[in-house]
């Protein structure tokens, strides 16, 4: 930077110049009496369908971020309007961003973001807030649909805060670190050699690597990675604390500061996962019929 300002202080002066109109612009946003109409609703949603990946989920391209609120207002939009290619948007990311590598299919909880489109390769850094949210987001996508997938998935996210991002003396840590001894994602992947050993099973194994899209070559931690695709049976019924010994091999990445601030989210979202609070998903239909009209049930807390 002080290069830059010694060789091409003229260009430096203008972007600081630009900088500072745009902040003097958002002072000047002032909140608004006005409640938020249907065309604004409308608006919002028809931004969305426009920057929406049809065939893998999620908004544009590599790399992509979970952005749950874009989600949970996509739900909501869908109960209040009947109009389905919004659950559609959401069912489709939410079902692609659980079966590929952001979400943590050993321990649970999701990755910061995807480095390609297709969510397998993530980068491996957790961040509280980003899983608080997607626990909420996962609970009201059951709750809309009565996906089982969605219920497993906001299950073992909350789990997996519980267990790995709370501090012993209260309050949760603000992310998770993506290196593990100095190496990014060694604790997450998998060479193949290590699947099998863990799986103990040569059948399930080929099953295993045919079904997660392992093609061979380099066995290495650093090609080996845990983005498995999807979740066949038999693995799912594999106990989560023997899932979790598996990790024991090698060393776990490092916890991040302690946040108050994202705590709130945190605890919101194991409130709404109470069950009192998800007693009795099947009630909501998971294809309303097309109406402008607003639902007789209410949304997603």
């Amino acid at each position: 930077m002080a290069e830059a300002y010694r060789a091409r202080r003229g260009e430096v002066v203008e972007a600081g110049k630009q900088l500072l109109e745009q902040i003097r612009q958002g002072e000047r946003l002032r909140s608004s009496a006005s409640l938020l109409t249907d065309g604004i609703l409308f608006s919002a949603y028809q931004a969305l369908s426009g920057e929406f990946d049809p065939r893998e989920g999620g908004m544009g391209r590599a790399p992509k971020f979970p952005q749950p609120m874009n989600w949970e207002f996509l739900l909501r939009y869908w109960k209040r309007t009947g109009i389905v290619q919004a659950q559609d948007m959401a069912d489709l990311t939410l079902t692609k961003m659980a079966r590929g590598g952001m979400y943590d299919q050993v321990g649970g909880g999701f990755h910061r973001y995807s480095v390609d489109g297709q969510w397998l390769v993530p980068h491996f850094e957790k961040m509280l807030y980003d899983n608080a949210q997607l626990a909420s987001l996962y609970l009201h996508g059951w709750l809309a649909t009565d996906d089982p997938e969605y219920r497993r998935v906001g299950e073992e996210t909350l789990d997996y805060i519980l267990r790995e991002m709370t501090h012993a003396s209260g309050g949760f840590f603000s992310a998770q670190d993506a290196d593990s001894e100095g190496v990014e994602g060694k604790f997450f992947v998998w060479s193949a050699e290590e699947i099998a050993a863990a799986l103990d099973d040569p059948e399930m194994t080929r099953v295993a690597l045919a079904y997660w899209g392992w093609t061979g070559g380099p066995t290495s931690r650093d090609t080996a990675s845990s983005s498995f695709r999807a979740s066949p049976p038999r693995w799912r019924r594999t106990s989560a604390s023997a899932r979790h010994d598996w990790r024991s091999w090698w060393p776990p990445p490092a916890p991040g500061s302690t946040a108050c601030g994202t705590s709130g989210c945190t605890l919101a979202s194991t409130t709404r996962s109470s069950p009192r609070g998800t007693a009795s998903p099947s009630r909501r239909s998971r294809r309303p019929a097309a109406s402008s009209a607003a639902p007789t049930t209410s949304p997603p807390p």
